[in-house]
């Protein structure tokens, strides 16, 4: 199973301020405004929204393995601490969402939250940014506190199209104590649409530490509830 970003963001704080940003460009069809489970969320999900993905194993680079994994809202709602319900998720692979798992929208429809099950907090996922390089969140990872890991995740506005979709982006970046980036995890959202693709990168330390992609998760076709 795909690890997920909680373990990095348990210590996030929201440090910069994060404005709404129009999205009416951002889906394959202009449909009406509104945040939570409406046709325009950052991540629509009512019970019954179904997403089929492609997850990609890589050796540096090199193609390993794919496997579809079809992701389903279910009816099971958790409401978080912050007001808004966090849809639980189905999942028939092994991929970056999985079963009993949760998803949410906040209410001001620029945050997508996660939860891992029903015994852990939720965390940050995705937000929106004002400008490029918005700074989302920072965190420290002492899972080794010999060399403790900074994680800084960025928000970009400028759209990314992938398979027809125009997509608005974060990236995290994880950097050991010495400087050296380790890991590299990009997110593409199309509002009316949810998750479109992420990207793992992770460093190789017999090359160099460069960054090669290990794991993609890439939407193939979604069927949203009426």
């Amino acid at each position: 199973m795909k690890k997920t970003l909680s373990g990095a963001f348990i210590f996030i704080s929201l440090i910069a301020l994060i404005v709404v940003i129009s999205f009416a460009s951002c889906s394959k069809s202009p449909s009406s405004s509104g945040p939570g489970n409406s046709t325009t969320a950052l991540w629509p999900l009512k019970a019954g929204d179904t997403w089929v993905y492609a997850d990609s194993t890589f050796s540096d680079t090199t193609f390993i393995q794919n496997t579809l994994d079809t992701v389903t809202a279910l009816a099971q709602t958790y409401h978080d601490p912050g007001g808004f319900p966090l849809y639980e998720l189905n999942s028939t692979g092994q991929g970056w969402f999985w079963t009993s798992s949760f998803a949410g929208v906040d209410q001001g429809n620029d945050a997508i939250f996660l939860m891992d099950s029903l015994s852990t907090p939720s965390y940050l996922f995705f937000s929106t940014a004002n400008v490029d390089g918005t700074i989302i969140g920072t965190g420290t990872d002492f899972s080794n506190p010999a060399c403790p890991i900074q994680i800084v995740q960025y928000g970009f506005v400028t759209p990314t199209v992938i398979n027809g979709y125009s997509c608005i982006s974060n990236v995290q970046y994880s950097t050991d104590c010495n400087g050296v980036i380790q890991e590299e995890i990009f997110i593409y959202i199309c509002p009316g649409i949810g998750v479109v693709r992420i990207e793992d990168h992770l460093a190789d330390a017999s090359q160099n530490n460069a960054l090669f992609l290990d794991y993609s998760q890439t939407l193939k076709s979604v069927k949203l509830a009426k």
